[in-house]
């Protein structure tokens, strides 16, 4: 797989178990744009391919839905490079998946971190068999997309 692109935005989550699909639904969001420099990667049920899909890259975007207690659609923003992120944000939703500070960890041990990493995060309320969102989760996916959009367009 080729890391060419300045940018990778990557969906994290399974889009067959309702809001947990937020992670992809803003990946594919962003690929429909075909943004010039900007590879998606879409979707990574377990975060642990992030490591070797933002290595090489600029900028690093990664999504994933969050169960922190928030209300439906509590869009969080970090910079995992420069803060820490809070455990109880960015948890691994089961034990057979890392978390956001783990995948962290794991790159940087391998010396596999992008130049910059941002992580949003989308909470949750629904977590159901199907494709369906909440609707709070579904403006949040527009949103975060546009924030993205926004971001790698400015500069």
């Amino acid at each position: 797989m080729g890391n060419s692109a300045a940018y990778v935005v990557i969906g994290l989550g399974n889009e067959f178990r309702g809001d947990d699909g937020c992670g992809p639904a803003v990946a594919r969001r962003i690929d429909r744009l075909r943004l010039p420099g900007v590879r998606v990667v879409q979707p990574l049920a377990d975060g642990t391919g992030t490591v070797t899909s933002w290595r090489g890259t600029e900028a690093a975007f990664v999504i994933d839905s969050v169960r922190s207690g928030s209300a439906p659609g509590t869009i969080f923003h970090f910079e995992p490079l420069l803060e820490a992120v809070p455990e109880n944000v960015f948890r691994p939703a089961t034990t057979h998946r890392l978390g956001l500070t783990q995948i962290v960890q794991l790159a940087q041990a391998l010396g596999q971190l992008p130049g910059r990493l941002i992580a949003y995060g989308i909470e949750g309320a629904s977590y159901d068999h199907g494709n369906a969102m909440t609707e709070a989760v579904a403006r949040a996916v527009e949103e975060v997309s546009g924030l993205i959009a926004a971001e790698i367009r400015g500069s």
